[in-house]
Parts: structure tokens; C-alpha cells; sequence
């Protein structure tokens, strides 16, 4: 469970799209951006480059068919990858 601001972040999903295409790393990407974090942040966090962030959320758009962060974000809680408690 990821914490949020007032809310929690749960990282359960339907098994078509949570478990077989996004990964726990994804999932965890998808809950710093839901909490509006930046990708130095996103860096930080995870002990990465923001390079390294900026191309794992390129990938992790495309395998969300979308185009940017908010889309990625409201497909995640769609799908139940990410859920606001």
C-alpha cells in the first residue's frame, strides 16, 4: 500500500493489466505520479536517474496506450492498478 496525501494507494489490479503488463516497479511509478511527484523526485525516490524515469515513463505510456501523465494516472485508477482508499 503507497501512502498518499489523505488517501492510500493500493497496488491491486485486474489481472489482465496489473500483473502481466504493469510490473511492481510500474506500479510504484504510477503511485508517486497519482501523488503529483516530478521525475526528479521519481528519481530520488527510487534511487534512479531522471533519465531513467523519464524513459520508464515513456514505456510505461505506451503500454497504457496514453500520452501523457494525467492519462496514465486516470487509466491506472480505471483499471485498478492504483486505488484511492
Amino acid at each position: 500500500m503507497l501512502a498518499t496525501r489523505g488517501a492510500d494507494v493500493r497496488t491491486m489490479g485486474t489481472p489482465s493489466m496489473s500483473r502481466s503488463t504493469v510490473r511492481l516497479r510500474g506500479v510504484v511509478l504510477l503511485g508517486l505520479l497519482f501523488r503529483g511527484r516530478g521525475n526528479k523526485d521519481i528519481a530520488d525516490i527510487l534511487h534512479v536517474g531522471e533519465n531513467t524515469v523519464r524513459i520508464s515513463l515513456k514505456r510505461m505510456f505506451s503500454k497504457l496506450g496514453v500520452a501523457d501523465r494525467t492519462a496514465a494516472v486516470g487509466t491506472a485508477l480505471r483499471h485498478g492498478i492504483v486505488l484511492i482508499e
